[in-house]
């Protein structure tokens, strides 16, 4: 199956998605869902293994200021990370959600987007 082909077979399995999928580019996946670039826009979507395609971030610098974030309060919320001040993991779960909200709001918009999903694995230790 050629690149045009696999995202025409997605484009048919969500024949209401209104994202323009001609110019996408996989970017890589959280869990076991993938990251796609709208190489047109600069949008980045989410394609649940299990929903219908949805904005992740409004760009790729969110994206990454996300990722980021995410690494830098590891220590909080993964216990091989942590240092001598333990974990605190509904610390850095509300901590990271306020910071996600103010870089970029509008991926913070759909509740049920994949971030929703990271903040719950935060909040759980990196188990669920």
């Amino acid at each position: 199956m050629t690149c045009g082909a696999a995202w025409q077979a997605v484009a048919e399995k969500y024949p209401y998605c209104p994202f323009d999928m001609s110019a996408w580019l996989t970017l890589g996946g959280i869990a076991l869902d993938d990251v796609i670039v709208d190489t047109a826009t600069g949008i980045v979507y989410c394609i649940p293994e299990d929903g219908a395609p949805h904005l992740l971030n409004s760009s790729v610098d969110a994206l990454a200021y996300f990722l980021h974030a995410l690494e830098e309060k590891r220590p909080a919320y993964d216990a091989e990370a942590s240092t001598d001040e333990g974990v605190d993991p509904e610390g850095a779960a509300d901590s990271l959600l306020h910071r996600m909200r103010q870089a970029d709001p509008v991926a913070m918009e759909n509740p049920e987007s994949s971030w929703f999903t990271v903040l719950r694995h935060v909040r759980n230790l990196l188990r669920d």
